[in-house]
């Protein structure tokens, strides 16, 4: 049976080895669909990092970008 990990952004269920991406953060490994979900990701934490308007923008607008039907 094959281990399934979650994209943090999409919450697509995915095969580790089957990963668009993957990265490490704060020492936790996050797997990801696309690029665009790993843009997104990464965009986030600039943002609870800075607070910035500007990276609040540049990550509402990836989010904005969605790729999945939901």
């Amino acid at each position: 049976m094959n281990k399934h990990v979650t994209d943090p952004v999409c919450n697509m269920k995915l095969e580790p080895e089957r990963a668009f991406s993957k990265g490490s953060y704060d020492l936790e490994v996050q797997y990801f669909c696309s690029d665009l979900c790993q843009r997104t990701y990464e965009a986030r934490l600039t943002w609870e990092r800075d607070g910035t308007e500007e990276a609040r923008r540049t990550y509402l607008d990836l989010l904005a970008q969605g790729h999945h039907s939901f």
